[in-house]
């Protein structure tokens, strides 16, 4: 990075509620995370950082995803993926499953930080 070798890093995060990701079996530890990307940025501003989340994961809560945007800041680009059911996932057996409702009510939030520019992304899958 300090020689600005690197141009692009993809890092897919999927969530960044602490609960969340721990449904999802992943290990991240997102004050380092958050902390590396941060160092990354200092020694190469033009590194583009890409990242995607989930939205609607099982159980994940409007706060949970509230996470999820305000951790999408440290990107320059993020994009966002409605979470589809597989009978041959952990995932499946989660319990309570998020409705449609709490679905537009999270794509509405996004729409509000792409909009405002508080954040650069994409809605993609619906």
């Amino acid at each position: 990075f300090k020689e600005q070798r690197i141009n692009y890093v993809c890092l897919p995060l999927q969530s960044a509620s602490h609960r969340v990701l721990k449904l999802m079996n992943r290990g991240y530890d997102l004050d380092l995370i958050s902390e590396t990307l941060t160092r990354i940025k200092r020694q190469s501003p033009s590194t583009y950082l890409f990242t995607h989340f989930m939205i609607n994961f099982p159980s994940e809560t409007l706060e949970d995803f509230k996470k999820s945007l305000e951790f999408a800041r440290l990107f320059d680009s993020s994009m966002f993926i409605p979470f589809q059911e597989n009978k041959r996932t952990p995932a499946y057996r989660i319990a309570p499953k998020c409705t449609n409702k709490e679905l537009m009510n999270k794509i509405e939030l996004l729409n509000y930080y792409i909009q405002n520019r508080f954040i650069h992304a994409v809605l993609v899958g619906i």
